[in-house]
């Protein structure tokens, strides 16, 4: 039951007492790190029976592995929800290893380590602790965009790179509760015009 998330509406959930909207999960796709599939196969007797999904995957804002530092994949939409992993990701043991073999090494960002601290009832810095989760994260992600790639940044544009970039980069000013935010709206402030190339 820990680990179960609990739906209050069509678009509130919970886990662990922490109440969040459906904006952080990564909705119908299937994020997944190649190495723990690889991992989670060689403990079984069949390719497939023992893979299991990691409750981290099913968060938007996760984009690396943090036991493997490799950024995590995705599975395209499903027509249908498939319960099954292997299911959604039915990639054999050789294609998961050519997986590995090209991944992008990443380490995790300090959003996601707090995300993922926080699911665990770890405190945090007292600001985004009195947040709400999904606030929490928001402003951090949209205060990064905003000093990384400038306040006319078109947010539908930022790829997962881009995003784990501003989780970084907004973190630093977050952290530091009231006091970081207002010097970072001052650096805004300050900024001249940015377009991303």
């Amino acid at each position: 039951m820990r680990n179960t998330v609990h739906r209050f509406s069509p678009y509130t959930y919970s886990l662990r007492g922490e109440k969040f909207g459906s904006g952080l999960f990564i909705g119908r796709l299937t994020k997944f790190c190649p190495q723990c599939l690889l991992e989670d196969n060689a403990r079984g007797h069949h390719q497939h029976w023992d893979r299991r999904e990691r409750l981290a995957w099913l968060f938007r804002p996760i984009t690396a592995c943090p036991v493997h530092r490799i950024s995590l994949h995705f599975a395209g939409p499903q027509p249908g929800i498939a319960p099954d992993l292997s299911c959604r990701v039915p990639a054999e043991n050789e294609e998961l290893r050519l997986l590995v073999d090209h991944a992008t090494l990443r380490e995790p960002s300090p959003l996601q380590a707090y995300l993922l601290a926080r699911l665990e009832g770890a405190a945090g810095p007292s600001w985004l602790d009195g947040q709400t989760i999904e606030q929490a994260v928001g402003a951090t992600e949209m205060l990064g965009a905003v000093l990384a790639f400038g306040a006319r940044v078109n947010t539908n544009d930022l790829t997962v790179g881009d995003w784990h970039d501003a989780a970084c980069t907004g973190w630093q000013w977050a952290k530091q509760g009231e006091a970081g935010l207002r010097e970072a709206f001052s650096h805004i402030q300050s900024m001249q015009p940015k377009t991303r190339q």
